[in-house]
């Protein structure tokens, strides 16, 4: 195994390095404070992935931050007839239409379906976008070498693991990471977009 495979980080570290020399040395003053901007972003990203982390009942999830459009209240629901259960209906957000699912029935979770849930996190893949009706925001996490991490979906879930492939541990309490892409492009969810 190369040293570079060993230690990625270390290697982005040297390679900036060589970068700040060669704009410090290329005698721009806008151009070196440019690439100090870009690159401390790059270091960052290396270091690990931003979450947003939220409750639907008594689960928690862990949305990636690049996945998120929006959070908020969830705005007037118009419920929408001929559709599974699991679509709540459509918001209008700023004149746009955007469909809200309930996660839990979407993933087949036994939860109490009387609740209401006031909350939303807008996530998109590509053009296309949905929000998911959450309980609460429970904050953001930047995942570190350090942050404990188990594979496998939640026992909640039902025949389909792909959308919690895994789960951050923090505080004792694992937060599942939600796959939107495995969302966005399952055949039941595409199915839906279809309509």
């Amino acid at each position: 195994m190369t040293e570079i495979a060993k230690n990625p980080v270390a290697h982005l570290d040297v390679l900036i390095d060589k970068i700040d020399q060669a704009i410090n040395a290329a005698a721009d003053p806008q151009a070196a404070k440019l690439g100090s901007v870009l690159f401390t972003g790059l270091r960052q990203a290396a270091q690990g992935r931003s979450y947003i982390l939220v409750s639907i009942g008594t689960a928690r999830l862990a949305i990636l931050l690049e996945d998120v459009v929006e959070v908020g209240d969830l705005p007037m629901l118009t419920r929408l007839p001929n559709v599974p259960s699991w679509l709540r209906g459509i918001v209008n957000v700023r004149g746009e239409i955007v469909s809200v699912v309930d996660l839990p029935r979407f993933l087949e979770w036994h939860v109490d379906s009387t609740v209401q849930r006031k909350r939303m996190v807008i996530i998109q893949q590509r053009s296309v976008k949905t929000a998911l009706s959450i309980d609460a925001v429970l904050g953001m996490h930047r995942r570190t070498e350090q942050t404990e991490m188990i594979s496998g979906s939640p026992p909640l879930l039902g025949q389909d693991g792909s959308l919690l492939p895994s789960a951050l541990i923090l505080d004792g309490q694992p937060y599942y990471l939600l796959n939107c892409q495995a969302l966005f492009t399952s055949k039941r969810f595409v199915d839906v977009r279809h309509l």
